[in-house]
């Protein structure tokens, strides 16, 4: 129920256009599927049947070539053992090394001519007496020193031949019997490269085919088998449990395939077939895939025409609703260009005319509010001269009594170049450079009056001189250091001055180890009544005003941050946004 509500819910807040959209993607989608179904239930099935046929044949074709490979080894060993020279030779006694070696070569002259004509099918022939090894034909020199030795357990009792599987080489042993009296005379063993038995069951690249010889043994496997991992053990014991039918059986890494077993009448060999469904019905599938590709496509393009079309139909409508959300924004000089005589063009020249007295209204507004924040600003800046001229002329008094005329003059030159900067209103913005400037003339007056009492201290980045800031932003931070922070302190004073940019902003700090301020005060200090509260020129208004024309200017993520402990210190820090760069450099 609540997965219907929330169903239902989100259809009836879909837009038109989206819902006929939405309707043409499901019933493609479904005709998608319903081909699908039927691929599926019946075309894999009908390939499955005719995969079973083919591998069937396939593997009975396997094991005809097999028993025709193994009966030609066959006459090939009983021509070669049942040989009238050969076995008169091996019976014939010898006495010393010299007549031993001369019946050995004729062994190996014997063995080369009867099998000179099989040399492209097999390696190596050694044989044996009934006592130890006597003579061999080596094609290949790639073979095990072991058959240089007599060793009888590998051979059948009864003289019969017996199949062995050594690495990459296939043995053929057998027992050499005298014709006339059955006696055993002596041992044959004959070595066959693997790979010749190879083009044999290497006839598909997708079926993984065994031999496996009457007592279970595995003798070979394709290259698909050697590749895959697949356990002959468990193949072995699938077949058994198939009672040497053809079958289905989930088998490691293979998944589910089928399996198909053929015995050998010759041999009694097992041929025995493996072939996965994944590959049986593969080009079906991919055939499902295609359709799914091709329905997807299908989906694509209806959407795409149904998305065109709707779109045509409907933009006046999406017109006015993209309107609509951007007023919700605050744009207000938005008008819609409807030009359809229909209810569309009436809705769109109604909402023109409702935006026109909307943005008129704001208008009226908002220069009434820029008026009213223009005259605040300059009052605030207007503020912070007549303070420092104050400051200044207190200093120029003070070195007057004492008839100081040199740093009177030196005073006065730096004085007459802060005032002719406070009255030039070419632009209420400057650069860091001129605002060291500044603040340089103003430490050559407090240096003067202070003496060696205050250290000052200027650290710049250099990147930042050429970029914007108000004028007159940090020196009433400067002479607020000194007037109300080192000029009552007793002993030797440290200011710095320090400007950085960072994380888009450029960041200033005036630092310095006065006498501070106590909690009450520093909570007062940026509270708009102080300057009426208090009486004294001075006392805190540099902070309030400075920080009142960061926040017109900029907004409340900038302005100041001011930490004090009396008897301490303060530290002002300043933030203000980066303005475009100027070019040039200047060093303090």
């Amino acid at each position: 129920m609540k997965l219907g509500n929330r169903i239902a819910s989100l259809a009836s807040s879909l837009s038109f256009k989206r819902k006929m959209i939405v309707l043409m993607m499901v019933i493609l989608i479904s005709i998608v599927v319903l081909i699908e179904v039927v691929i599926y239930n019946v075309s894999i099935p009908l390939q499955m049947n005719a995969a079973l046929n083919e591998n069937t044949q396939e593997v009975g074709y396997i094991s005809e070539r097999l028993d025709m490979v193994i009966s030609n080894y066959d006459w090939f060993m009983n021509a070669l053992t049942m040989d009238d020279v050969l076995q008169s030779i091996l019976k014939k006694p010898y006495t010393n090394r010299l007549d031993e070696q001369l019946l050995n070569f004729d062994l190996e002259q014997r063995l080369i001519s009867n099998s000179i004509l099989a040399t492209d099918k097999i390696e190596n022939i050694f044989i044996y007496d009934t006592q130890k090894y006597r003579a061999s034909v080596l094609h290949s020199h790639d073979f095990d020193n072991v058959y240089l030795e007599l060793d009888t357990q590998r051979y059948n009792s009864e003289g019969n031949i017996h199949w062995k599987v050594e690495g990459s080489k296939l043995y053929i042993h057998r027992a050499i019997r005298d014709h006339k009296s059955l006696k055993i005379i002596g041992y044959m063993t004959v070595s066959v490269q693997i790979s010749y038995l190879d083009e044999i069951i290497n006839t598909a690249i997708k079926r993984y085919t065994l031999i496996v010889n009457e007592n279970g043994q595995l003798m070979l496997q394709n290259q698909a088998v050697s590749v895959s991992g697949v356990n002959f053990k468990e193949v072995l014991a699938k077949e058994t449990a198939l009672q040497g039918k053809s079958g289905i059986i989930d088998i490691v890494p293979l998944g589910q395939a089928m399996m198909v077993t053929k015995v050998s009448q010759f041999s009694l060999w097992k041929t025995i077939s493996i072939v996965p469904l994944s590959q049986v019905a593969s080009e079906t599938r991919l055939i499902g895939k295609w359709i799914v590709g091709i329905g997807i496509v299908g989906v694509l393009a209806g959407s795409l025409i149904t998305w065109i079309s709707f779109l045509h139909l409907m933009r006046p409508l999406g017109e006015l609703t993209r309107a609509m959300k951007l007023v919700d924004q605050e744009n207000f000089n938005l008008r819609v260009n409807i030009r359809q005589n229909d209810e569309f063009g009436r809705l769109g020249r109604s909402f023109n005319r409702m935006m026109d007295k909307i943005d008129y209204l704001i208008s009226e507004v908002y220069l009434k509010e820029l008026s009213r924040k223009e005259a605040e600003y300059k009052a605030l800046k207007a503020q912070i001269n007549p303070h420092f001229i104050y400051n200044t002329l207190e200093t120029i008094r003070y070195l007057a009594e004492f008839d100081e005329r040199d740093k009177v003059e030196m005073i006065t030159i730096s004085l007459g170049r802060l005032l002719k900067a406070s009255i030039d209103h070419k632009s209420d913005m400057i650069t860091v450079r001129d605002e060291l400037v500044y603040i340089d003339a103003y430490l050559k007056i407090q240096n003067t009056r202070f003496a060696d009492k205050v250290d000052v201290k200027v650290f710049v980045e250099g990147g930042i001189y050429g970029h914007l800031i108000p004028r007159f932003i940090l020196q009433p931070l400067v002479e607020n250091a000194f007037i109300h922070g080192l000029e009552n302190k007793i002993g030797k004073g440290d200011l710095l001055i320090k400007g950085w940019a960072e994380g888009g902003m450029i960041h200033f700090r005036i630092q310095d180890n006065g006498i501070g301020m106590d909690e009450k005060t520093l909570s007062e200090l940026f509270n708009p009544d102080r300057t009426e509260k208090e009486k004294k020129i001075g006392a805190g208004t540099g902070f309030l005003n400075v920080h009142n024309r960061i926040k017109m200017l900029y907004g409340d993520p900038y302005g100041l941050n001011v930490q004090s402990s009396p008897n301490i210190g303060t530290i002002v820090e300043v933030q203000l946004p980066i303005q475009p760069e100027l070019g040039g450099n200047f060093h303090v």
